[in-house]
């Protein structure tokens, strides 16, 4: 294999090992969106499924400004991430 043919594989397999990463924390944040949906009936647990979702936003835009993609607009709308989602997003506080 020459040179360029190497770097070429190389770059195609990082390409994909990107959409990969980008593909599984959207897919996480998608199911945390959804059960903080479908509601919660005591408090406590809606306040856990809140900090899911939004540590689970906060990992989709970390990965995806890692790979160069800065403009999160398009997700929240997608995605339809609530405001109390967006507000709270970071790390959940370690108890």
């Amino acid at each position: 294999m020459t040179g360029e043919r190497t770097h070429a594989t190389i770059e195609r397999q990082l390409a994909e090992e990107r959409a990969g990463v980008l593909s599984r924390a959207s897919d996480a944040l998608e199911r945390a969106l959804a059960e903080l949906a479908r509601g919660a009936p005591e408090r406590s647990m809606r306040q856990f499924l809140l900090e899911e979702a939004a540590e689970r936003l906060w990992y989709l835009v970390v990965t995806r400004e890692a790979v160069g993609i800065s403009r999160h607009d398009v997700v929240y709308e997608m995605l339809r991430v609530p405001q109390e989602v967006r507000c709270v997003m970071g790390p959940r506080p370690r108890r």
